[in-house]
């Protein structure tokens, strides 16, 4: 009740709150790091060893979540963020991270069957030509895993976090194709950006270039405006407000 009561103005009027947590750790690959004194700090060795499906995971994420909801008051609640990153980095932990999620909703939904609870997926890992580091078909296979266990599929929306770079921005046949994965689901972009300038980040050993623009980011909105307004996503979230060297 505390946090909620920071909220300048508590019933938000016509606005809509998205509340997005995760059991993912940031390297989406294992459980989510400590959070103490500081933040990503340390597991303990106890917790270290833990898999995401473990009886304590479930019972401790389930109590975050309800503490989370009588906190923040979502309109949307994501429980897993970018969730299919984990077919990529241990695919391994797949089958117990949906464990946990199956739980985690059942037990939402028969407290707050009127709220929509959500997890998002990364966009590019369901196109082979953006992303060599996926099978784009077993990807696809899995989200058909997932879909039963939300009432609405997020999509996260970098496209240029592939081998496309900045280099290409979306048209409407690669937005079709997209929102078309959720099948006959509700859905949302629940992430979304495009870079306005020039920068680079290090992607392992490799620095990686992004020829961003202010044109090509306008480009990129427009293509995703257009296709929303025939395809209607329940709402769209424009995550970044600057470029990611700020």
């Amino acid at each position: 009740e505390k946090v909620y009561g920071e909220f300048p103005n508590a019933d938000m009027g016509d606005y809509k709150r998205v509340v997005s947590i995760n059991p993912l750790n940031m390297a989406r690959n294992g459980l989510a790091d400590y959070r103490g004194k500081s933040c990503k700090m340390p597991l303990s060795w106890e917790w270290k060893k833990r898999r995401l499906n473990d009886p304590a995971v479930k019972q401790a994420y389930l109590q975050y979540c309800r503490k989370i909801i009588q906190s923040l008051r979502p309109d949307f609640l994501l429980i897993g963020v970018e969730v299919n990153l984990l077919q990529r980095c241990k695919d391994s932990s797949w089958q117990d991270y949906m464990e946990l999620h199956r739980f985690i909703y059942g037990a939402l939904k028969k407290r707050h069957p009127g709220l929509p609870v959500m997890a998002s997926v990364v966009c590019t890992s369901y196109f082979p030509a953006l992303c060599s580091e996926d099978n784009a078909a077993d990807q696809r296979a899995k989200l058909k895993e997932l879909l039963p266990y939300v009432d609405m599929l997020g999509f996260s929306v970098h496209p240029f976090m592939s081998s496309w770079t900045a280099e290409k921005v979306p048209d409407q046949a690669f937005f079709r194709e997209l929102f078309g994965l959720a099948g006959n689901k509700p859905f949302a972009i629940t992430e979304s950006s495009y870079p306005a300038q020039k920068w680079q980040m290090q992607v392992g050993c490799w620095p990686v270039k992004f020829n961003g623009t202010q044109e090509k980011q306008a480009m990129f909105l427009k293509a995703m405006l257009d296709a929303s307004l025939t395809h209607k996503p329940s709402f769209i979230c424009w995550f970044s407000i600057r470029d990611y060297d700020q």
